[in-house]
């Protein structure tokens, strides 16, 4: 059994990781910006703000697609005895 000890370090990298999956980043782009970080370099940091702008963009869409879908569920929900039950009748 190997027992691994990880500093807070570590651990804080694992979870920006798996935040970052999360939000959509692809691995490339995820690697992309951890190369830039670990640069150091205070020119990247526009590159770095725009590859999680990116992000941010694409999970906004995300949201809006959700909440579109929720909405129709609602509908179909709220108004089921009435208007969904016969439109399913006519798909039978």
């Amino acid at each position: 059994m190997v027992i691994r000890k990880f500093q807070e370090r570590n651990i804080n990298q694992i979870l920006f990781a798996k935040t970052m999956r999360k939000a959509g980043l692809t691995i490339e782009t995820l690697k992309q910006y951890v190369t830039l970080v670990f640069e150091d370099d205070h020119h990247t940091i526009p590159k770095r703000k725009e590859i999680l702008g990116k992000a941010i963009a694409s999970l906004d869409e995300k949201v809006i697609e959700t909440q579109k879908a929720r909405d129709y569920l609602k509908w179909k929900i709220d108004h089921y005895d009435t208007a969904v039950r016969e439109a399913e009748k006519k798909i039978k």
